[in-house]
């Protein structure tokens, strides 16, 4: 097995050479009006629909001028950062609770999550045969196909 520098030397080896392949010329975004990330070539955020899910804030005000920023994404007013730092501070999973968070609307308390935890876990047993019929059936050398094609099922 290699060790774990070897390991890291060959990822970035892999990162440049998908870099170096992936480049794209900077004159066909303006050509095409393409916007860059969520941007336009103004620096306005771009607008990619209206939902009240989720906002993107892309600049922030001072003295009546908006100024450019790394970016901020909310769910339903939070934003994602301190939802997964407080996650990673009390080190768990915070799946089910911004899941909950997303379709109903705000966090839950204990008493909700616990139950939304219980709904979730109902709901995920396979079919009876689903294995037999839609896995073993069909077997494929590549496990990524194989869980793809039973995800669609």
């Amino acid at each position: 097995m290699a060790k774990k520098h070897d390991l890291e030397l060959i990822v970035h080896h892999y990162a440049d050479l998908c870099n170096d392949l992936c480049k794209i010329d900077p004159a066909l975004y303006e050509r095409y009006e393409v916007k860059r990330g969520l941007r336009d070539k103004s620096g306005q955020g771009v607008l990619a629909g209206l939902t009240k899910i989720s906002h993107i804030q892309s600049f922030d005000e001072e003295d009546g001028k908006r100024i450019p920023c790394d970016g901020k994404l909310y769910y339903r007013g939070y934003e994602i950062n301190e939802l997964t730092q407080g996650f990673l501070r009390e080190n768990r999973y915070g799946f089910e609770e911004v899941a909950y968070l997303l379709l109903l609307g705000s966090l839950p308390k204990q008493a909700e999550l616990e139950q939304f935890k219980e709904a979730l876990a109902a709901c995920r047993s396979l079919p009876t045969n689903f294995v037999r019929d839609v896995v073993m059936k069909a077997p494929s050398h590549d496990i990524m196909n194989s869980l793809s094609k039973s995800v669609l099922t």
